[in-house]
């Protein structure tokens, strides 16, 4: 696995929890008060997240797949 940032995998980490136990993806807000994380600092960490292929965001930032979990 590549070397990802602590508070990275700590969000990365907290996706698979959050889609695995309500089915669905999580909202950065949501993420965001899960870890008592910063919102913006949340969306930051997902884009670098995706920038690396550990998931995948729609346009608007709201991920939509974090491999093997869809939200489609």
């Amino acid at each position: 696995m590549d070397d990802l940032e602590s508070a990275d995998e700590d969000v990365r980490l907290g996706v698979y929890r959050i889609f695995a136990t309500t089915g669905r993806a999580p909202a950065a807000a949501t993420l965001a008060a899960e870890l008592g994380l910063d919102a913006d600092a949340v969306r930051a960490s997902l884009r670098r997240l995706a920038g690396r292929r550990h998931l995948i965001l729609d346009g608007s930032g709201d991920i939509v797949m974090a491999h093997p979990c869809s939200s489609i």
